[in-house]
């Protein structure tokens, strides 16, 4: 009977502390926040292929009418900085942007210089900070008599179901992604995770390289797939949506 209970007993604790740790942080214990870098992948790649965009030949011609591109980094870029204003920024206990990019030490810190941030590039208005550099962040919250740091970044991808042998032709759909965190003054990480979104729309497709009307395709998934992790990331942090 005792061991009985002790089973029950430890059932209910399990229960209980998974319970406990999905309830949302208490945004305004974190507040004001500063939204301090939102930055993009610097090309529409296929999903976890290391390869695929990194050639000189395939940056190059993302990069030529960059305006006309519908998925270029500059087009996205505009995007996510458009559905930030609509999501983010409508919760008080964010910073505006001008408040946080026009600060000194802001607009005269140089950006974050690491090899792995190669492939992103900052969204319209922000610089490409990121969480290790807790100097030059602390100088900011101070400044803005912010208490915490947020980050979000997004990658876009493209990505085959139903793939045929060649793994180069099928239906095609859009995913994004995004990497929320939160830092305090300390660089002590209060909130970390990472989400993700499918578009249910798609379209056959035989080549990996999308043609001109296939990019306008893609590119019409991109907009609620944002809605959609930044509406995740919002219930998460307990955040208006």
């Amino acid at each position: 009977m005792k061991k009985i209970m002790f089973f029950i007993f430890c059932l209910f604790a399990v229960l209980f502390i998974s319970c406990t740790s999905k309830v949302a942080p208490n945004v305004n214990n974190f507040s004001p926040i500063a939204l301090i870098c939102v930055a993009t992948n610097d090309e529409v790649t296929i999903l976890d292929d290391p390869e695929d965009g990194t050639g000189i030949f395939s940056q190059y011609l993302n990069k030529i009418k960059e305006d006309e591109n519908p998925i270029s980094a500059k087009n996205l870029g505009i995007l996510v900085d458009e559905k930030i204003n609509e999501i983010i920024y409508k919760n008080p206990q964010i910073l505006s942007k001008d408040t946080v990019t026009n600060v000194p030490a802001y607009t005269k810190q140089k950006a974050s210089s690491f090899k792995n941030l190669n492939h992103y590039i900052a969204a319209p208005g922000y610089k490409m900070f990121v969480e290790n550099d807790t100097q030059k962040i602390a100088y900011i919250l101070k400044e803005t008599n912010a208490k915490t740091a947020m980050y979000l970044i997004f990658k876009f991808h493209k990505a085959f179901l139903n793939a045929g042998t060649d793994q180069t032709s099928g239906d095609m759909h859009g995913i994004v992604r995004l990497e929320a965190s939160v830092r305090n003054l300390a660089g002590k990480q209060i909130f970390k995770k990472n989400y993700e979104s499918w578009s249910d729309e798609y379209f056959t497709t035989h080549n990996t390289f999308l043609t001109y009307d296939e990019r306008y395709e893609i590119a019409s998934y991109y907009p609620y797939l944002v809605d959609n992790v930044l509406s995740e990331f919002c219930t998460d942090f307990n955040l208006q949506k």
